[in-house]
């Protein structure tokens, strides 16, 4: 199913339409459903939200919403945010109730772009009337909460090669900075992994030294 790119001899009228019909009646096709909404792009599956509300007037979203129930209404619902606002809602969900999941926001957070997390952030404060760093200020603390404000603003270049040599004199600033320290100097990881893309950060697993 493809989700991630463009789906070929896309129709965003004849899905809307087949959309429509999925609705239409008694009960909803909800494998009719899936068959076009899994199957198309996020960027094509925002023209169908707009093409709908112009053939029929009605938002594509508030239709399904009276129609499906249960796992499958969240899933539908999911598949019709952007990116931006689907990560705004995981991100809220990962701070909801007594204790923050930690590896889902570090996982958004770590992944992507500075543009996304803009993005992110935009949608996050639309939707919920308050500021992702305010959200995360609230329901962190300590090192964890400086590394994630550090994320948050921070300002990693979006093409950036791998440098293996520089891999290796980053992975030893880490190892100074913690295993040959009485205690560990936070800035210096900061500085280092909120400062380099995802794929060369990854690096430096491979060129920490052994003993």
């Amino acid at each position: 199913m493809a989700t991630l790119v463009d789906a070929p001899h896309f129709d965003c009228d004849a899905d809307c339409n087949a959309l429509h019909k999925a609705m239409h009646g008694f009960g909803c096709n909800a494998d009719a459903v899936i068959d076009i909404l899994a199957a198309r792009s996020s960027r094509q599956r925002e023209q169908i939200k707009a093409a709908y509300k112009r053939l029929f007037g009605k938002d594509l979203q508030l239709a399904l919403d009276s129609e499906l129930r249960g796992e499958l209404e969240r899933i539908v619902k999911a598949l019709l945010m952007s990116p931006a606002e689907f990560d705004a809602h995981e991100l809220k969900l990962a701070m909801k109730g007594s204790g923050a999941n930690e590896r889902v926001i570090l996982e958004i957070l770590c992944t992507r772009t500075d543009s996304q997390r803009r993005e992110m952030a935009a949608e996050y404060e639309r939707i919920f009337r308050k500021t992702l760093e305010r959200a995360i200020k609230s329901e962190t603390g300590g090192d964890f909460e400086h590394l994630l404000v550090s994320l948050l603003n921070a300002k990693r270049p979006d093409h950036e090669p791998v440098n293996r040599q520089h891999a290796k004199e980053d992975a030893q600033k880490l190892i100074n900075a913690g295993e040959k320290k009485f205690g560990t100097d936070e800035t210096v990881f900061n500085t280092i992994l909120c400062s380099k893309r995802p794929h060369p950060v990854s690096c430096l697993h491979w060129s920490t030294p052994t003993w």
